[in-house]
Parts: structure tokens; sequence; C-alpha cells
């Protein structure tokens, strides 16, 4: 692409490419359209494994004739300090190949007058890159820039599963639930409820291991993203799907002037307009009393359900302690987080060991 040069004026031309680099995301489809003047196709991969990718995309270059204005490649640094490269090619058959580590992808666009026996060829090798879908994914909302995406990571399911000493209302609660958020026409709301470490992170781990949805995980951090004009248009891209959004209180309260919108666009997805054609199911864990919640969010037919986790009472908790094997002397209700870290020193403890990655 030209460079741009400070204090000349911007014509029509280099306003376009401007346009076309302003977003990493869409940089890749908005570049085929400047450049062919047609809507395209696409056909992405997601890989693991970046050697493979950089062997491939040098037999590319090798392969195809290409204008040295139509191969961009730029690395950056974004608010988590972490190098972003994000590599584009306009090859001479009609084609554009786009890389981004935003997503650890790569995407071709293609039109009608495109090379057909070259996109198949390209399919084919994107193909032998590609990474194996693992069931076990769950989607990061992540704001990188001005843009709002899902970057997905493998997560591991926990070995044994421990709702099992939570008590037969929990288990009736999860056989229900598992029911509603296997359909892909249901769409509603979950709370989940109790101090930390009572066991609503072992909880939704255990029933995301038995479902085959996406799942995209809102971190307290992002919760400010739920108002983004963004979110709806990247939601539709990820139908049937399941939002976690942990430590949600700021999201659940009763409406005010700081989190209304919040409150609103979490009302609007689990039965309004978007929840008839996106079908998502939205799982909200919080520290708060329920008495604090937002009573629209509680109205029956759009809250699909809620439970309140506790202490395990010293039966159950020495049952889950003997199952672990720690020795621990119980004579009171004891939490999951204390009978699984009870030979942890605060000497070990570490801040990770709270939160969605761990036991709570």
């Amino acid at each position: 692409m030209n460079r741009l040069i400070a204090g000349q004026p911007l014509d029509s031309s280099r306003m376009e490419q401007m346009h076309v680099a302003s977003n990493w995301i869409r940089f890749g489809l908005n570049f085929h359209i400047y450049k062919r003047g047609a809507i395209p196709s696409s056909f992405e991969v997601f890989y693991t494994e970046g050697e493979k990718w950089e062997l491939l995309k040098q037999e590319l270059e090798q392969e195809n004739e290409w204008d040295p204005n139509d191969r961009v490649e730029i690395v950056e640094a974004n608010n988590l300090t972490m190098d972003l490269c994000h590599y584009l090619l306009h090859v001479k058959s009609g084609i554009t190949i786009y890389n981004t580590d935003i997503k650890n992808s790569v995407e071709i666009f293609f039109d009608s007058g495109s090379d057909q026996e070259v996109v198949k060829n390209l399919k084919e090798k994107l193909i032998a890159i590609r990474k194996k879908k693992s069931r076990f994914r769950i989607g990061y909302l992540m704001q990188i820039g001005m843009s709002l995406d899902v970057k997905f990571q493998e997560f591991k399911p926990y070995d044994e599963d421990l709702t099992r000493f939570m008590g037969d209302e929990l288990m009736s609660f999860r056989d229900a639930m598992l029911s509603n958020l296997k359909q892909d026409d249901k769409s509603g709301l979950y709370l989940l409820h109790g101090k930390p470490g009572t066991g609503k992170t072992s909880f939704i781990k255990s029933i995301l291991s038995k479902i085959n949805k996406e799942v995209i995980y809102i971190s307290p951090a992002q919760t400010d993203n739920l108002t983004s004009p963004q979110l709806i248009g990247l939601l539709m891209d990820h139908p049937n799907s399941i939002l976690i959004i942990e430590d949600a209180e700021t999201v659940l309260m009763k409406r005010q002037g700081d989190n209304s919108n919040a409150v609103s666009n979490l009302l609007n997805l689990t039965d309004g307009f978007p929840a008839d054609f996106m079908n998502l199911n939205i799982i909200c864990t919080f520290n708060t009393r329920i008495n604090d919640i937002d009573p629209a969010l509680l109205r029956k037919g759009r809250l699909r359900g809620i439970h309140e986790f506790k202490k395990l009472p010293p039966e159950s908790a020495r049952d889950l302690a003997d199952f672990l094997e720690v020795d621990i002397e119980i004579d009171s209700p004891l939490s999951i987080a204390e009978i699984c870290n009870a030979d942890v020193t605060l000497d070990t403890m570490t801040e990770a060991e709270v939160g969605f990655v761990n036991n709570d």
C-alpha cells in the first residue's frame, strides 16, 4: 500500500486506504473489496503451529504473482504489551490472503472473478495446517484497539466431577440446566451465586464438559463491553452460544445511571428480539444478595434457573476430603476451595487460585 505523507491533503484513494486499515479484524475483507470492487466469499482456518504457517507463507509468495504494494506485514504492540503481527498478500489471481495473530488464523477472500483452481489449491494447503478442533474450547471476549473480538483457547476439564458432592438439589438443577442448554432453540439466563470458593466455577466447568457448544467468557474487566454497539454484531457470528459472565454484580444490580445500559442489553439478549434469532444462553455468577438483583432479570420465562452455592455440610465435606485424599479434620461446614487447598499455605497461594481457571 502507498505510504501516507504528513502535510499532504488526503485524496479519496488514500481515504479509502485509511478505512481499509482501520480495523485489523476486517482488514483482509476490506482490502479485497478495495482492490477488487467485489464482495468476496471467504475460507478461514485456525492453527496452533506457527512454524507451519510461516513455511506456507513463504511457499505462497514463491508460487504466486503479486505486486509489492499488495503485500503488507505490520507488527504492533497491543494494550497487553504483546506483539501482534498482521500479514496480507493479494495475488494476481484475484485472491487475498490474510493472517492475524489476534485470532491465530489464516483467511482467504475470493470472488466470482478469482481463479477458482488457485482458490481450490489454497484451501487444500490451509486445511493441511488446520488445528484440530477441540471439544473443550472457550472464547475470551477481548478489545483489540477499537474492535471487539473473541479469541478461543482450549480448556482442560476437571479429571473428576466434584459437583456430585454438592447435594441432590444441585444435581437436579444441573440435569435440568443441561437439558435446556443442549437445545438449539432455547435461550435464557442462569444465575449462580454464593461466596467465593463454594463451587460455582467447578459447576460451570462440569456443565461445559457435557455440551458441544461455543462458549464465550466475559471477564469482570470486560463487562463494560456489554454496552458496546459492536457486541450484537459480534454475537451474531456465534449463534447458539453460551455466555459466561463472572463476578457480574455490576451488570445484574438494580438499574442505576452507571449500569442501566448493561442491564438493558442483558435483558434483550435473554428475552428480547435478539434472543429470537441468536438463541444465547447466559450464565452469570455473583456474590451479592439476590435482593440487589434487578427484578426484571428474575422474571419467569427469562430466568431459566438460579442456585445458591454454600459451604458443604460436615458429612459431605468429609466425603469430598476422603475422595481427594486430603487429611483434614472437619467438624463444621467447609467450602470446596477450603478442602481442595487444605494443604496449601499462605506462602504458596497465588491470586490465580481463585477464578474461572481453577477451583472456585
